[in-house]
């Protein structure tokens, strides 16, 4: 099944720009074409988050990047009421720990969920533009599905 990646509107929620490195620069290249990079090891095997050169498993300069069909499901969250910096006036927003199919797991927002979200529920990535050549990955509910 082929996921809408695609940059939407303006969230309610503020998309600070991230810091963008030498290191970082391939994998915020790839939000603005709606696509979520992940590390990945060549010498174990493994993906893992935040894409780095070194792999924070097994310690192989060996990691690379790879597409992730960003699908997870959602391991815990919450709901901030008063948040800092660029989200002070944001009203109640959710931030959560999702869980992607490859294994790594992420801390980001759940957007587009006016019925609620619950752990284990399906969720599917989406990018918010920032003022930078980056856009931010956030995730929303799979319509229809419940986790496992």
């Amino acid at each position: 099944m082929k996921l809408d990646k695609g940059i939407d509107t303006p969230p309610a929620l503020p998309t600070p720009a991230p810091m963008i490195d030498a290191d970082s620069a391939a994998f915020w290249a790839a939000t603005c074409d709606g696509r979520l990079m992940l590390g990945f090891c060549t010498a174990c095997g493994e993906h893992f988050f935040y894409p780095r050169p070194l792999c924070p498993l097994c310690g192989a300069w060996d990691a690379t990047l790879r597409e992730s069909a960003g699908l997870g499901v959602v391991h815990s969250w919450t709901t901030v009421y008063h948040g800092v910096d660029e989200y002070a006036d944001t009203g109640p927003y959710m931030l959560a720990y999702v869980t992607l199919d490859e294994g790594p797991t992420l801390l980001t927002n759940i957007v587009e969920c006016a019925n609620g979200i619950a752990v284990n529920d399906l969720v599917e990535v989406v990018f918010h533009r920032t003022a930078a050549a980056a856009a931010l990955p956030r995730f929303r509910p799979v319509h229809g599905g419940e986790g496992l």
